[in-house]
């Protein structure tokens, strides 16, 4: 299936097919959740694999499995349709404001958050994230964000940036 043809682009009905087989483990599971033929659902995981130029799932008994190639568009799949999604809330001028609490260890504060709260907020950057960080007597250092993509910090010894504008703070 390897053929390196230029067929077309990634069309998100295609991805958001890809990721209810990839859910539901199985293309019949697919099509009774998505209330369509499981023809249909092959037919669009046949089209999305003659755009890729690859095979992304292995077929067998038990449903399906992805392939390397299949496990690589997963990531980028939810990517493309965060993005889309959220390119149309602000053509629309949604004024979506959302708000997570996270709470974590020091350990993982230190250990490579960073880069994941970069990513989450590059995907959603109009969300407001407050962190609390348990330091070693089990306190409660809190992070709140000021803006979407600022976050500032209020006791424990958090330092360093815990994202891509962040300029940590004592409040």
């Amino acid at each position: 299936m390897a053929t390196r043809e230029n067929t077309g682009d990634l069309e998100l009905g295609l991805l958001r097919t890809f990721l209810r087989v990839v859910s539901h483990g199985s293309l019949h599971k697919a099509a009774v959740a998505c209330n369509l033929t499981q023809p249909a659902i092959s037919q669009q995981i046949r089209r999305l694999e003659t755009i890729a130029g690859e095979k992304l799932f292995v077929r067998g008994r038990d449903g399906v499995s992805l392939t390397p190639k299949g496990e690589l568009l997963l990531t980028h799949a939810h990517i493309a349709l965060e993005l889309s999604q959220e390119t149309l809330r602000k053509m629309r001028s949604e004024d979506v404001r959302e708000h997570i609490a996270l709470g974590v260890s020091t350990e993982l504060a230190l250990s490579g958050l960073d880069s994941a709260l970069k990513r989450f907020q590059f995907i959603h950057p109009d969300l407001q994230l407050r962190v609390a960080v348990a330091t070693a007597n089990k306190s409660l250092a809190k992070r709140t964000a000021t803006r979407p993509g600022h976050l500032r910090g209020a006791g424990g010894n958090g330092t360093g940036e815990l994202s891509p504008k962040a300029h940590l703070r004592t409040t």
